[in-house]
């Protein structure tokens, strides 16, 4: 799965009432949020399996069973077009997973449609099928996330998640070299920080920029660093994307290497090590590297990875001094 993919997967699942909010209010205005939306891949998948297509990867599919408010239950179809580009087959695709997913579950489906492509004339929403004695109309809300290419004030000034979203994709057709992506991801950055957002959107957010921005490892820890030193109000929250994904990398590597399951732990602990010893330096400068020695005793993977959601808190070198004293 392409890491896009996986960013529009976690914030649809993680900010779903916000994602129908800001596209679909329609919808939104008819659910019951006091019930949680259960999600409903696996349904989806078991009639649609992507086997190995590639074009097939850079479309994701959520589904989702909610409650509305007059008691009912209904199912909510989302596809999103990930760099999609304009094709005659999207309203027939559209067409038939709303129909087949409705007969073999026996539930209602509102199917909603996500286009992040750039062809400006691509409009689907309509499935119309003319036969002798019969019309077929399927019709079915879209939106283009460039037709808010000129409402970045408006974007900017919103508190809903799926506004930087948005901006973020806008802002990523132009920023091809790896400095351009640099400075736009700190600029969304301080208005992240800024946005008065609640705690776990802030971070499911800068993953998604992480992602849909993405960034040589080298460049990635210098704009830590620079995001560390110049953005008031600092929480190391944000950099948990980074720790895990270099964990992660060099996890892989280091099992590639060993091929044993002791070689991917073993890497995923040293990328936690060295994106904690990145932080606390750029934190704490020359009094942090008098910890790092008791830090580097540190070896179980899972209190590694609670110190490096609590280091960016510490608001002092004695805050640090005691959260490695309690290791």
């Amino acid at each position: 799965m392409h890491e896009e993919d996986s960013a529009w997967k976690e914030i649809l699942e993680g900010c779903f009432e916000e994602f129908l909010e800001f596209f679909f209010p329609e919808v939104g205005a008819t659910i019951d949020w006091s019930h949680r939306p259960e999600w409903l891949d696996k349904e989806f998948q078991a009639l649609f399996p992507s086997g190995g297509d590639e074009d097939r990867r850079r479309i994701v599919d959520k589904l989702a069973k909610v409650r509305l408010l007059s008691g009912e239950e209904e199912w909510i179809l989302v596809h999103v077009e990930v760099q999609g580009e304009s094709e005659a087959e999207f309203n027939d695709r559209m067409f038939r997973y709303n129909v087949l997913t409705r007969f073999r579950y026996g539930k209602e489906v509102v199917s909603l449609g996500v286009l992040t492509d750039e062809a400006r004339r691509f409009r689907p929403g309509i499935y119309l099928r003319r036969m002798p004695g019969q019309v077929l109309l399927f019709r079915f809300p879209t939106v283009k996330l460039l037709d808010y290419e000129g409402r970045r004030e408006e974007l900017k000034a919103s508190r809903n998640p799926f506004a930087l979203v948005v901006t973020g994709h806008l802002e990523a057709r132009g920023a091809k070299s790896a400095e351009q992506r640099f400075e736009v991801r700190f600029r969304l950055a301080r208005q992240l920080y800024k946005s008065g957002m609640v705690r776990e959107n802030i971070r499911r957010l800068y993953r998604f920029l992480e992602w849909i921005l993405k960034l040589p490892e080298a460049v990635e820890l210098e704009l830590q660093q620079k995001i560390q030193t110049e953005i008031e109000g600092k929480t190391a929250m944000p950099y948990l994307a980074t720790f895990e994904r270099i964990a992660m990398e060099k996890g892989r590597e280091e099992g590639r290497t060993e091929g044993r399951e002791e070689g991917r732990e073993e890497g995923v602990q040293q990328g936690l090590l060295e994106a904690l010893r990145l932080v606390i330096r750029s934190r704490f400068g020359v009094p942090g590297e008098t910890l790092i020695a008791r830090l580097e005793a540190v070896r179980d993977v899972e209190r590694l990875r609670s110190l490096a959601e609590a280091v960016g808190r510490a608001e002092c070198i004695e805050d640090l001094r005691s959260l490695l004293e309690s290791t």
